[in-house]
């Protein structure tokens, strides 16, 4: 009886493309972060199609098991917009969650990710083709002078075993910020705001405080114009100083 011989296994070579953006400075609306989704959306469902193609039909597996697998992939791949606060995060597949009253207040982090239901269900396997997309708006104290300051995080990665696929993705992405980057985007350079905070940042504090003081020991006076520049100064343009590369503008300053 001759032994069982097992054949070796054949060489398997495979290539992709991995592309990495790091996001611009730039401002966002809720209704932007809507038009994300309606942009990823689409291609996440491509890449759940490139995905389910490549399951065939397996010695003993029926082809009612075969179509059962091919829905639970489908389902696995769908778009994931995972919101972070401080204290809290929420998960949902629809852009429902992006509504205007649907979004919690002290937003740090929004993440669209194209394979996080897929890790989970298929113990952290990675799919053919994937995107992330992660949108920092976490701040520093006003004050800190850390050295160095903290870093943004900000920034997309697609990869996929499709180039044509990964590189759509990627050349959608940067159209997208690049056409909402910020006019102040020098001011978020890692050292911009060590660079502004002593010559401007304390000046203008020191100054809100001595109005604020002389304010409330004349209350039958309304405040000097003087303040009222510096507060909507502070609000509006201080904060811009921040090394931060995302901001969510959802609020219009009135004007003095």
């Amino acid at each position: 009886m001759n032994a069982l011989t097992i054949p070796p296994a054949q060489p398997l070579v495979m290539k992709g493309t991995t592309r990495h953006l790091t996001l611009p400075a730039c401002l966002l609306t809720p209704e932007d972060l809507r038009r994300i989704y309606r942009l990823l959306e689409p291609k996440a469902t491509e890449a759940a199609d490139r995905q389910v193609a490549t399951l065939l039909l397996l010695p003993g597996q029926t082809q009612a098991e075969l179509e059962a697998v091919k829905a639970q992939v489908r389902a696995a791949l769908a778009l994931v917009i995972r919101l972070q606060t401080e204290n809290q995060w929420i998960n949902g597949t629809t852009i429902d969650i992006l509504a205007d009253e649907q979004l919690p207040d002290g937003l740090v982090r929004i993440e669209f990710d194209s394979a996080f239901l897929y890790r989970a269900r298929f113990n952290n396997l990675v799919p053919n083709n994937t995107f992330n997309l992660v949108l920092d708006f976490a701040r520093p104290a006003v004050l800190d002078l850390s050295n160095p300051p903290g870093q943004n995080i900000s920034s997309a990665n697609v990869s996929g075993l499709d180039q044509t696929w990964a590189n759509a993705v990627y050349e959608e992405l940067v159209g997208f910020f690049r056409q909402r980057v910020s006019k102040r985007g020098c001011l978020h350079f890692e050292r911009s705001y060590d660079a502004l905070v002593i010559p401007i940042g304390f000046p203008l504090s020191f100054d809100n405080c001595f109005s604020s003081r002389q304010d409330r020991q004349s209350p039958s006076q309304p405040p000097r114009r003087a303040f009222r520049c510096d507060r909507r100064i502070r609000r509006a343009g201080f904060l811009a100083f921040l090394p931060d590369c995302i901001q969510l503008h959802t609020v219009d300053f009135p004007q003095v």
